[in-house]
């Protein structure tokens, strides 16, 4: 009966207006915030959780201190004239191309474009998981038992859109494929936080059509909202253990599924290049899975000789190693070849990581790897970073770029 009355929701949602669907999501989110406030207990114990790392009272003040920023970016998300136009892009050699978008439509890996159905489908799941989440953390506060702890907190939230009809989950990875794909070169993407499957593999093909290179994607898949910024809090620096760290097991599972593609295309011998791009939470799951590697010290030569690292929207407020006890070098940098950084800086989600951390002594992040762009506002990947030399302060110097329309990559 449930999922009759789902289904039914959901196909009212899909048949609506843009506006009837804005206005929907203002009266859930409302609901959702009263019925979080019944439960302090619950919420209390989270609050008690994130505060266990240093590094989040920081962020805390942070947000505090740069609350009207805050409001100004969650404009700027949902903001029309923010997004990509489908105009030309240069490469930074000269060149230049027009994206190819379909007749009628600027720009379709638009994650908010709500005049397609399957973006409307994802916010609804997005709906469907918030509310999720907020039963669990309103169930763990009206519970008697004093003794409960974050271990007892149900941080995976699942829903029927995650499973095909035989019950199976997902492949971890899609494949954006491109007919004239360089040899020898690997690409890989991640995807940041609130992410549904119909983003993830746009923001895939975007990738693959720009740069015309066949696209692994390794997909992050969302928890809700709440939990993936949960998670952030513990995994943007490497200043010590916190027990948010335990993670839900679908960012576990990217975790693990990053290393693991990786370690497989590293070993390739017929591989020169291995390319990787990140975006938002992707780029902490990517910065650990890297940790990871390097203090196991197996494949450190071929991560030096192979490895591109490019990363957007990046909320780590470094980009070092932090083990310093396992490897002389701290700098997670000098452990790829090219190591590059885009970043809006009226982005708040890459304010609270490389923003404000980039000239921080012993930050990692190397000047001349740090690409701001001329002016960029919101955060998706697929509506609001361009992939493009001229969209970039000194795009013209960037490794990534050059690679625009299938142009040779260092």
């Amino acid at each position: 009966m449930a999922d009759l009355l789902i289904a039914s929701a959901i196909n009212i949602f899909v048949a609506a207006s843009s506006t009837a669907t804005v206005d929907a999501v203002l009266r859930v989110t409302q609901h959702s915030l009263e019925a979080l406030t019944q439960s302090l207990g619950g919420a209390a114990l989270i609050f008690r959780g994130i505060f266990t790392n240093r590094e989040n009272r920081t962020t805390l003040d942070f947000i505090l201190d740069n609350f009207v920023a805050l409001i100004s970016f969650l404009y700027d998300l949902v903001r029309p004239a923010n997004v990509i136009p489908g105009q030309v892009i240069g490469n930074g050699a000269g060149n230049t191309f027009a994206t190819e978008f379909p007749p009628g439509r600027q720009n379709p890996y638009n994650e908010l474009d709500l005049d397609r159905a399957e973006n409307r489908h994802a916010v609804v799941y997005q709906i469907q998981r918030l509310l999720m989440c907020l039963a669990n953390i309103i169930r763990l506060g009206r519970a008697q038992n004093s003794g409960n702890t974050l271990d007892t907190v149900e941080m995976n939230v699942k829903l029927q859109s995650d499973f095909d009809q035989s019950g199976n989950p997902p492949q971890p990875t899609h494949v954006s494929e491109c007919e004239e794909s360089p040899h020898g070169e690997k690409w890989f993407f991640i995807n940041g936080i609130a992410n549904e499957r119909v983003w993830f593999e746009g923001s895939c093909d975007k990738i693959c059509n720009i740069f015309q290179r066949e696209v692994v994607g390794i997909f992050n898949r969302s928890d809700s909202l709440l939990w993936d910024l949960v998670e952030c809090c513990g995994e943007r620096g490497a200043a010590g253990p916190n027990p948010l760290l335990q993670q839900t097991r679908s960012s576990m599972a990217a975790q693990d599924a990053i290393k693991e593609e990786l370690e497989r295309a590293l070993q390739d011998n017929k591989l020169q290049k291995v390319v990787v791009i990140a975006h938002s939470q992707g780029c902490l799951l990517l910065r650990l899975a890297l940790i990871d590697l390097v203090t196991q010290g197996l494949l450190v030569d071929n991560m030096q000789q192979k490895l591109r690292v490019f990363t957007f929207g990046n909320p780590s407020i470094d980009w070092r190693v932090g083990r310093t006890d396992l490897v002389q070098n701290d700098l997670l940098s000098s452990f790829s070849r090219v190591t590059e950084h885009y970043a809006h800086q009226l982005d708040f989600v890459a304010r609270l990581g490389i923003v404000t951390h980039q000239t921080d002594p012993g930050s990692g992040y190397e000047n001349n790897s740090v690409f701001y762009s001329n002016n960029g506002r919101g955060h998706l990947f697929g509506a609001h970073y361009p992939l493009g030399a001229t969209a970039y302060q000194n795009g013209g110097n960037s490794v990534l770029l050059r690679a625009v329309n299938g142009g040779d990559m260092d």
